[in-house]
């Protein structure tokens, strides 16, 4: 009996020490150093609210515009993608920008923004957690009105879609630098 307390004992003590040492589910992976640099896959699907793709729209990441405008058509995402989202329709993506969380616990959020010349602006906001693995898929619908057709829609605040995984097969960067999303009270800067 006293040689089953005693391992017994023994085996809590081990399993108290992994818990302290991992954290909580958090394994050895769970103490990173900081800042941790995550790259982001953006997605976003610019549309009238019939569902009809806007083109020519700029996408702002937390105020800075990007060179890429919407697309006036919209594309089936493929592989490479989380297996919930192939087949999602979109009109603007990029692979061009990181995040970077600065210390545990730690959320880095930034906002997407879409505005067109005579059209309704939209926006989203992204929320990345420390937690997130080293790769991170967001998308988001915009939907945009003209101004002509009558009172600006008015959209509640909402929030995008995060998710993780692998990086897609085919990274659209191929060798451009980095926008980095320091923060939210930081603007986005360009990592050599």
């Amino acid at each position: 009996m006293k040689r089953q307390a005693l391992i017994a004992s023994a085996v809590s003590t081990v399993v108290l020490a992994a818990l302290l040492l991992g954290g909580c589910g958090g394994g050895s992976d769970y103490y990173q150093s900081y800042p941790m640099y995550k790259d982001l896959t953006l997605i976003l699907r610019v549309q009238t609210p019939g569902g009809f793709p806007v083109g020519g729209a700029t996408v702002l990441i937390d105020g800075e515009p990007d060179a890429t405008l919407t697309d006036l058509q919209l594309h089936p995402l493929g592989d490479g993608y989380p297996d919930a989202w192939i087949g999602w329709l979109c009109n603007w993506t990029s692979d061009e920008y990181q995040s970077v969380v600065n210390f545990a616990g730690d959320t880095d959020s930034f906002e997407m923004r879409v505005h067109k010349d005579g059209w309704t602006e939209d926006s989203t906001i992204v929320n990345i957690y420390d937690y997130e693995p080293q790769h991170i898929f967001i998308r988001e619908t915009m939907v945009m009105q003209r101004l002509a057709d009558g009172a600006p829609l008015k959209r509640a605040p909402h929030y995008a879609e995060v998710t993780g995984g692998p990086a897609p097969l085919t990274l659209q960067r191929s060798g451009k630098p980095l926008k980095i999303i320091a923060g939210t009270d930081d603007s986005v800067t360009t990592k050599q």
